[in-house]
């Protein structure tokens, strides 16, 4: 039938029948996802007819879910609840999907980079980096590289060591972008210089080891020494005391050692005085001796290799003196006599008290010589008595003799007073002769006495025709 109006036979129009539309098929929003920034193109699958499509929307997880232009926008990262409805048309029914979720993922942020930073070992290290993006706070995380201790406190990085930490950063995510962590970046804590080292040992004793000490300097490090010869030979280090073959100056340097925070160090060259030793007691040894006699110095003690010599005053002998390490006087007495051991490379020179040495007068045994072969009845000294009598003027001074008897004799022919009065004279021509050599010799001291002994005592008489010569100190 049409379906226009109608009328019946009484002439009334009639309505014309309704017609019943019909369900759409199921209608779905069609799943999309993109990063928060774009806009989403807005579709559905499903439903029936020409009707329009209409979308309404929700915030999910994300914000400021809206359809701009037919796309759907957002403000942060998130899901927007997507709800389309298609209109009814002549056959259809409208329809409504079911709520979906669309999708705005978070964008990468740009290269994280930890800036490089280095200082002193003892200070802290700001922490910055450059690069990221968005809102998200940044913090960091170290591990030990080189050095030790690494560890952020109050946002700086501290180290116990010197050496690198390694940093690392992260940024958080926002609203935006995703959580970045930048690559490990070596932070360098470099080491510090020392305090001034010094070298504070005195002066020592050649041949006695010097401990060698420091003051100043800083942490843990070894103090070494090295040496050089100054004025000293042989200087050298041992066991960490100084040592030297010579007196003299050693010139030394300390270095302290670097460790894990200080560098190495050195102290400034310093010159260490070496003095000579004191040698042991020097002792005159030499006993008493005779005028005359070169009497040999001895001593006893003393150190080194230096030579002795010998110092000499007169005491109450006259003409002391030290002849080729040898006393000598010429009288007898006493003469004081002091010895000097010279210095060598190890000692100092040393004297010895005095010594008092007693020069004795020196004791010959007595000497008697005979002068014979007077004429008889004569007092007349013949050459050959005389030169016998200068061979005894000789023998006197050099046996230093300082007592002489000349006697005089005759045999037994004539009267007793004339036998007596001859060997007088006889004594006293031999007395006279003698004197006059020993002056001729230069022999002083000499006491020339003589006497005449009258009738000798040989069994010959032509043997006591003489004078004796008896000499004595």
């Amino acid at each position: 039938p049409d379906a226009a109006a109608a009328s019946d036979a009484t002439g009334v129009v009639l309505a014309a029948p309704a017609i019943e539309l019909i369900p759409q098929s199921a209608l779905l929003v069609t799943p999309q996802s993109g990063p928060i920034g774009s806009s989403l193109p807005l579709a559905t699958t499903g439903g029936s007819g020409s009707g329009a499509v209409s979308y309404s929307v929700t915030n999910g997880t994300a914000a400021g879910c809206a359809v701009v232009a037919g796309r759907l926008v957002a403000t942060t990262a998130g899901t927007c609840m997507v709800t389309a409805t298609k209109a009814a048309d002549s056959m259809y029914e409208a329809t409504t999907s079911e709520p979906v979720a669309l999708i705005f993922t978070k964008i990468a942020q740009s290269a994280l980079l930890v800036t490089p930073q280095s200082g002193p070992i003892g200070s802290s290290l700001p922490l910055a980096t450059t690069g990221g993006s968005g809102s998200g706070a940044v913090s960091y995380s170290v591990t030990n590289g080189t050095a030790a201790g690494c560890a952020v406190v109050a946002g700086r990085l501290v180290a116990t060591t010197a050496g690198t930490c390694m940093v690392t950063a992260t940024k958080a995510a926002d609203s935006m972008y995703g959580q970045i962590s930048s690559s490990a970046m070596a932070l360098t804590f470099s080491k510090i210089s020392q305090t001034t080292l010094h070298l504070v040992t005195g002066a020592g004793v050649v041949g006695t080891p010097l401990l060698l000490s420091t003051t100043g300097g800083s942490g843990s490090g070894g103090v070494s020494y090295s040496v050089t010869n100054g004025t000293a030979t042989g200087c050298a280090v041992v066991a960490g005391r100084l040592v030297a073959k010579t007196a003299g100056t050693c010139v030394v340097t300390a270095t302290k050692g670097g460790d894990s925070k200080y560098f190495s160090t050195s102290s400034p060259s310093t010159s260490l005085n070496l003095t000579k030793r004191a040698q042991s007691p020097l002792i005159v040894v030499t006993g008493a001796g005779v005028v005359g006699t070169a009497l040999l110095l001895k001593t006893t003690g003393g150190s080194g290799s230096g030579t002795v010599s010998y110092s000499v005053t007169n005491g109450t002998a006259t003409g002391c003196a030290v002849v080729a390490g040898r006393l000598v006087a010429k009288t007898a007495g006493t003469c004081f006599v002091t010895a000097t051991k010279n210095g060598d490379g190890l000692y100092r020179s040393m004297t010895s008290t005095t010594k008092l040495i007693r020069m004795n007068q020196s004791v010959s045994q007595p000497a008697l010589f005979v002068v014979g072969d007077f004429v008889t009845g004569s007092s007349n000294l013949t050459s050959s008595m005389r030169h016998k009598l200068q061979v005894i003027a000789k023998t006197i001074g050099a046996r230093r003799f300082t007592r002489v008897v000349v006697r005089g004799y005759s045999s037994s022919s004539g009267s007793l007073s004339a036998n007596q009065a001859l060997s007088q004279a006889r004594a006293a021509a031999a007395s006279s002769y003698l004197e006059s050599q020993l002056a001729a010799y230069h022999v002083s001291g000499v006491t020339v006495t003589f006497v005449g002994a009258g009738l000798g005592t040989n069994p010959r008489p032509m043997d006591n025709q003489m004078v004796t010569v008896t000499c004595r100190n």
